[in-house]
Order: structure tokens, then sequence, then C-alpha cells
């Protein structure tokens, strides 16, 4: 059994019933959950806006470029906005936020996202500033 969350070199060896010997192996790296970036957007009361959450998000694994292994269509909100403001999550990953009817100030909501692999990142933070 091997610890995959430990780097290093590993030696498997098979046994068979003649003798030990060194057998093919491939050993796969982890996958990690990609990065959610916090978020900010300013918005004229009494309006929407469309917002692309994963402009900044990554995918830390190896030979991925940004953005290049997010599944667009996981973006999940995870937090409503906390001063009553709607969001809406289109199918590539866009969220659009209309505030509620005559408010000013701030609201936030929080999301995450998953990659190819399906792990899931740490929700991010989006803070939105209605004038």
């Amino acid at each position: 059994m091997v610890n995959r969350k430990v780097p290093g070199f590993f030696i498997l060896l098979c046994l068979t019933a003649i003798a030990p010997s060194f057998c093919p192996t491939a050993l796969a790296e982890p996958n990690n959950p990609p990065v959610a970036v916090p978020d900010s957007a300013t918005v004229r009361r009494n309006t929407s806006i469309a917002i692309d959450v994963l402009a900044n998000d990554y995918d830390p694994d190896p030979g991925t470029t940004p953005a290049g292994k997010l599944d667009r269509a996981t973006v999940t909100i995870v937090s409503r906005p906390i001063a009553g403001g709607r969001v809406a999550v289109s199918e590539t990953g866009v969220v659009t936020y209309a505030p509620k009817r005559k408010f000013r100030g701030m609201d936030f909501f929080r999301y995450t996202v998953k990659d190819g692999e399906g792990a899931v990142s740490a929700p991010a933070k989006v803070t939105i500033t209605v004038k």
C-alpha cells in the first residue's frame, strides 16, 4: 500500500513462486482540488450583473493551464446573498447577481467548483458593491 499524499520514490517487488522480481508499476499523482479565488463586482441598484467567477480560478495539478480543467457546469452557490439579492448560475459557470429592489450597500455570496475529476474547491467569496 502506498500513501499517495507523500511524494517520493517507491520500489515495489513482485513476489512470484520462483523468486522476487521488479514489477512494472505506474503511480498516479493525486488529484488536488481546484482553487476558487475571491471575486468582487460593482453594480447599480435595480440592475443585474453577470460575473465570470471562474476567470481567476485554477486547477493546481501539474500540466494544467489556468481554468483548463475546471468543470464550468459545476459552479454551485453554497451561501446565498446575505442582503437579499438573487443569484443564478448558467451552465457555463457565469453567475448573474440581482440586488434586492432599492438596495444599496455590500452583499456577498460563496460558491464552489469541481475539476474534471470531481474534486471540489473550498468556497470562495464574491463581494458585490451595489451603488
